[in-house]
Order: structure tokens, then C-alpha cells, then sequence
């Protein structure tokens, strides 16, 4: 029987890059209106705006699609962990001897 691997580490820094595009998908209006100011040249704001209304049905999906995978990251790292505890527990209970009535 193979042993399962699994880079709980990857999974949790997958996790946090996910959060992290996430949280920009999520501001990408905030974000166009902050450089107006810096930006400075009309057409250009302008792109940026209908760069950012455009593509508002776009980024929905693909924020469901990356809150979708951040939560399998998550959960599957949370389900590896409690489970390779729950076994490493199981494991100590069968390798510890039983008490027999001479022993007490």
C-alpha cells in the first residue's frame, strides 16, 4: 500500500495567495478609483474604469471560482491534519500493552 503525501504547507500558502487575489478581485473599483488622482491622464482613467465595470460579470465568476478553491485548500489541509492526529492517536492506543491482572 503507497502512502499519501500531502505538502500541507503548499496548501496553506495556496490558501493565503487565494485570500489574498481575492481580497483584490474584491477591491478592483476601490482600487481604479485610488489611481485616478495619480494617473492623471482622462483617457487613461477612463480605460481603467471600463476596465473595471467591464469586466465586473468576469471577475465575479472567477472570485466564486477562487473562494471555491481557498475553501477546498483550506478545509482539505484542516481534514489531513485531524485525521493524521486522529490515526497517530489510534496507533499510540495499539502499541501501548495491556494491563493484565498479574501485572496490577
Amino acid at each position: 500500500m503507497a502512502d499519501l503525501v500531502v505538502d500541507l504547507d503548499l496548501l496553506a500558502s495556496t490558501a493565503g495567495s487565494l485570500s489574498m487575489l481575492i481580497e483584490e478581485f474584491s477591491n478592483a473599483s476601490k482600487i481604479v478609483t485610488s489611481y485616478q488622482g495619480t494617473v492623471g491622464d482622462p483617457t487613461l482613467i477612463s480605460a481603467l474604469q471600463a476596465f473595471a465595470g467591464d469586466w465586473q460579470v468576469h471577475r465575479q465568476d472567477l472570485l466564486s471560482s477562487m473562494e471555491a478553491v481557498y475553501k477546498m485548500a483550506t478545509e482539505s489541509r484542516k481534514a489531513y491534519i485531524t485525521t493524521d492526529d486522529k490515526l497517530a492517536q489510534d496507533l499510540k492506543k495499539d502499541t501501548v500493552a495491556p494491563v493484565t491482572r498479574a501485572a496490577r
